[in-house]
């Protein structure tokens, strides 16, 4: 994961518009830290979110963009709570683990289902909606997901597998403002028209 989020704080501070990319450093969790959350809940952690807190007791990456000389404002957001802060969710169906609460608009959540509780997955619940729909079939695909959107706001409000022109359309724009950025993709043999 570190090799993965240092890749990602590169990319982000080769674009002069994207400023205060950081990420917070935690004390990894301990094997007993693990088994005893297992132990509280009734629920096997699955091995790839155990690595992950494994290594880091949570996950916190911004980064702000600036509009202007006087003007940054926060954009990209990736939040992994600590395993202590993992909020549960009793219900008759499913045991649920609040991953981030997204303004009240909508929950993601890792979600044991009652009748398949060896195969959890990570959910959004969208409160307008009262539904709740996958976002991800584990906590890797959780993780790259948030990695490709770059922790835009609300990215896990859209289907991610379906209809990324928004995104596409955001980087495209960001990129095609800024020469220095041209020059980079150009050295990626991306050619981007000028608007």
């Amino acid at each position: 994961m570190d090799y993965v989020m240092t890749g990602l704080v590169t990319l982000l501070k080769s674009f002069q518009k994207c400023t205060q990319v950081t990420t917070t450093d935690t004390e990894p969790c301990k094997t007993k830290d693990i088994w005893k959350w297992e132990q509280k809940y009734g629920v096997v952690m699955p091995q790839d979110m155990t690595e992950f807190y494994l290594a880091a007791d949570g996950l916190k990456f911004r980064w702000n963009y600036q509009y202007s000389i006087d003007e940054a404002r926060p954009v990209g957001m990736i939040n992994i709570p600590r395993l202590a802060d993992m909020i549960y969710i009793n219900t008759s169906k499913s045991k649920s683990f609040l991953i981030q609460n997204l303004d009240n608009m909508a929950l993601v959540c890792l979600v044991y289902k009652r009748k398949q509780p060896l195969t959890p997955k990570i959910y959004i619940f969208e409160i307008g909606t009262l539904k709740w729909r996958t976002i991800a079939n584990s906590f890797t695909q959780y993780m790259q997901f948030s990695i490709a959107y770059l922790g835009l706001p609300y990215w896990q409000l859209k289907d991610p597998g379906y209809d990324q022109q928004g995104l596409e359309e955001f980087w495209i724009q960001l990129i095609r403002r800024n020469a220095r950025n041209r020059a980079i993709f150009r050295k990626w043999g991306i050619r981007l028209t000028p608007i």
